[in-house]
């Protein structure tokens, strides 16, 4: 019989101020069928006790960072994913979200049906366990991010691996090849918002596929819901969403995807708060690209 492949998982969660959550969101990690070889959890200078509870499970996988001050959630992300370099999958796990028994041994099958998978999502769901959160995320022409299956009832109607525009970070599994390859998350997307879609991205175009496992679950306790309308959450996030289409857009892609998707989102949804936050960030964002690009080439330069 041939050998079988190696499977481990390194569980990647990054911490702030996240203290009601990590309990249950690592006893599901520690609970899994294929159980994790790592658990490191970052943080980010919590205030709540949240890396105390952590230790306090006392299990040896779980390392914990103390990271002293906000890194975001790439730069906690790829602090802990160098604490280990000898695994074959990771897996970005929210500490709002609790995997399903079986999450981790869904993801390994899933990287088994196809070595060019580089990139796995999993099936959200709500807090409660009965309503479709997104099994994959749909961008539009202007970046905005649509949920795939979104307040949907979950009867089984979604499953297999299905390739998507991106998936969500809050459980995003990466193949060890495919993260060292891209060189992990992009820090520059501080403190969070547009990372994991900016990963997807690079990852499909260095070849690799960019799918979800929709019968890997997670329920998502989305801790942060709650600030959506918050205008320092709307600040950050279209700051992130320019930086994103900034990188990634070619002078044909504004002109026939975001112009028409950015018009009619300003004429018809947008608040006036957004349209308003939206058009300062492309400016400020832009200028903010060019600074670093001269710094960049100053600091190359013979």
């Amino acid at each position: 019989m041939p050998p079988t492949p190696s499977r481990s998982f390194h569980v990647l969660v990054v911490l702030y101020n996240s203290a009601q959550w990590i309990d249950g969101c690592l006893r599901s990690a520690l609970a899994q069928t294929l159980p994790p070889a790592r658990i490191t959890v970052v943080d980010n200078g919590s205030s709540d006790g949240g890396p105390e509870l952590a230790e306090r499970i006392g299990d040896p996988r779980i390392h914990v960072i103390r990271a002293g001050k906000n890194l975001g959630f790439a730069g906690g992300n790829n602090r802990a994913a160098a604490a280990a370099r000898d695994m074959d999958f990771l897996l970005l796990l929210n500490p709002d979200a609790v995997m399903a028994a079986d999450t981790l041994q869904r993801l390994a099958d899933a990287f088994q049906t196809d070595p060019a998978i580089g990139v796995l999502g999993c099936k959200v769901l709500e807090p409660d366990v009965a309503t479709i959160q997104h099994v994959g995320i749909h961008l539009r022409g202007n970046g905005l991010p649509s949920n795939l299956g979104q307040g949907e009832p979950d009867n089984g109607q979604y499953s297999g691996i299905h390739d998507v525009a991106s998936v969500l970070g809050a459980a995003m599994a990466v193949r060890a090849d495919t993260w060292c390859e891209l060189g992990g998350l992009d820090e520059a997307f501080w403190p969070g918002y547009y990372e994991e879609t900016d990963f997807c991205f690079r990852a499909r175009r260095a070849g690799w596929r960019v799918a979800v496992a929709r019968d890997a679950v997670v329920t998502h306790f989305d801790a942060s819901a709650d600030r959506r309308r918050d205008p320092e959450f709307l600040r950050l996030f279209f700051r992130n969403r320019a930086r994103f289409l900034l990188k990634h857009y070619r002078a044909r892609d504004w002109l026939f995807r975001y112009l028409p998707d950015e018009t009619r989102w300003l004429t018809y949804w947008g608040s006036r708060q957004m349209r308003r936050i939206a058009l300062r960030s492309l400016w400020q964002v832009r200028a903010e690209m060019r600074r670093e690009r001269k710094l960049a080439a100053r600091r190359w330069s013979p």
